[in-house]
């Protein structure tokens, strides 16, 4: 099934899922499987792709995250989304919606229309960098809300930003 015409389905059922295969680049692929293994280590269990787009989508919509236009452009431009490499993601029909208002708000902060897998990849590139981040703060030395509050300093205090909100 194509991936944009199931966001745009209505009714979903949280306990039905889907398989939907995706062609990706070689570079976001190579962004996927980096995002799996730190995942997979932050969570001390083994992860699939699809797990770390639906955690990551669910704290972005929910909690909100500042992103940079010029940062979130810069990735888009170095990290091409579609190529010859097929994945298979697996979404719980819940998670649909969520997916589809994130991909409404990256395309509003680089305000051009972005496709699902545009929108996915700029989203683990900011669970990337949320990563480093935090290894930054732990080689600097900082420990607990301290940590915290450096790598939230690092990520969301950029010029041109805009919040991720929830509706």
């Amino acid at each position: 099934m194509d991936l944009e015409k199931y966001l745009s389905m209505n009714a979903p059922d949280t306990h039905i899922t889907t398989d939907i295969t995706v062609k990706i680049s070689e570079a976001l692929f190579r962004l996927t499987t980096e995002c799996v293994r730190q995942f997979s280590n932050e969570q001390k269990a083994y992860a699939s792709i699809s797990q770390v787009i639906d955690a990551r989508t669910r704290k972005a919509v929910a909690n909100g995250r500042y992103l940079d236009r010029d940062m979130i452009s810069a990735h888009l431009a170095a990290i091409g989304s579609d190529g010859p490499i097929s994945i298979s993601l697996t979404f719980e029909e819940g998670s649909i919606p969520l997916i589809a208002e994130l991909r409404a708000d990256v395309s509003q902060i680089v305000t051009r229309d972005l496709s699902v897998i545009d929108a996915i990849s700029v989203l683990l590139f900011d669970y990337i960098a949320e990563q480093e981040s935090a290894r930054l703060a732990t080689r600097l030395g900082l420990r607990g809300d301290e940590a915290s509050h450096y790598r939230d300093m690092l990520i969301t205090h950029r010029n041109n930003v805009i919040k991720f909100r929830r509706h």
